[in-house]
């Protein structure tokens, strides 16, 4: 079973990425992303499953 490590400082200074961990990052997601959204909370299994379901 794989457990994450989700224990990591954040940096406020630092640009913001999508698709890869860091600029030199060799494992960068070789795709499209679409619909990004960025919330200031975690969201609640519940709102995830509403936005979902209703194609938000």
């Amino acid at each position: 079973m794989y457990t994450p490590n989700l224990n990591f400082g954040v940096c406020n200074t630092a640009p913001m990425y999508f698709g890869i961990w860091w600029a030199q990052d060799r494992r960068a997601f070789n795709g499209r992303l679409d619909n990004i959204r960025i919330y200031n909370r975690a969201l609640r299994d519940d709102e995830i499953r509403h936005i979902n379901l209703n194609n938000l």
